[in-house]
């Protein structure tokens, strides 16, 4: 199958980049679906970063440094 020159032609108004389009079979409900779990995640993220509770920015300071996902690397090779 030969591309047509819109789809090579970025600026074209149907213009597509085949590896970038989710499969068919990933329906348009389970697309918006992740793209909600990924909204409530940036959310959280963004109500943890912006929370001026000190014991909560330990916490979150604390889990997300890369000492500590060593750490737990070394722990899991461990068992």
């Amino acid at each position: 199958m030969t591309p047509s020159s819109s789809t090579l032609t970025p600026s074209a108004p149907d213009f597509k980049v085949p590896d970038m389009l989710p499969p068919d079979y990933i329906v348009a409900v389970r697309v918006d679906r992740r793209r909600s779990w990924r909204s409530a995640i940036d959310q959280s993220v963004s109500y943890f970063e912006s929370n001026q509770d000190a014991r909560l920015m330990d916490a979150y300071t604390l889990m997300s440094s890369a000492k500590v996902r060593e750490a737990l690397e070394c722990v899991r090779d461990c068992l």
